[in-house]
């Protein structure tokens, strides 16, 4: 069930996107690509931003943390949507169906990884009704 309103979700946030374009006569040859991919933390929108803005032919990127998904504008005369997903997968993220690099993934941050890979800090244990008391020092 929860696939499918994923699913859902992307679908319709695809048709929001295509109607604002057409609403707003947006005249650009530009195309919108929307990735479902896993981001965790605010490091992994960087370390995707900066693998795609190396790409010749796009224009813009954007996160939606709460639908987990890269909104990617792009040309599609200088680069396809293919490179684009390659791409974000060698950086160590999923897009979409298709996996990521498993040397790049383990190259990642904790903050940027599954819950289950992360090497277990103590933050990780924390449940969320524990009060944690921080003891000052000792003053001499």
């Amino acid at each position: 069930m929860t696939k499918l309103k994923e699913n859902i979700r992307l679908k319709l946030l695809t048709l929001i996107l295509l109607v604002s374009n057409i609403c707003l006569g947006n005249n650009n040859d530009f195309e919108k690509l929307v990735v479902k991919s896993k981001i965790y933390c605010d490091y992994s929108q960087i370390l995707i931003t900066e693998a795609l803005e190396d790409l010749d032919g796009v224009k813009h990127i954007d996160f939606d943390l709460d639908f987990q998904i890269i909104i990617v504008e792009f040309d599609p005369i200088e680069i396809g949507e293919d490179l684009i997903k390659e791409t974000i997968t060698d950086a160590g993220f999923t897009a979409n169906e298709l996996k990521p690099d498993e040397d790049a993934y383990n190259e990642l941050p904790d903050c940027a990884k599954n819950k289950e890979d992360r090497q277990g800090t103590r933050a990780d244990e924390i449940q969320e009704d524990e009060t944690i008391i921080l003891e000052e020092p000792e003053r001499k």
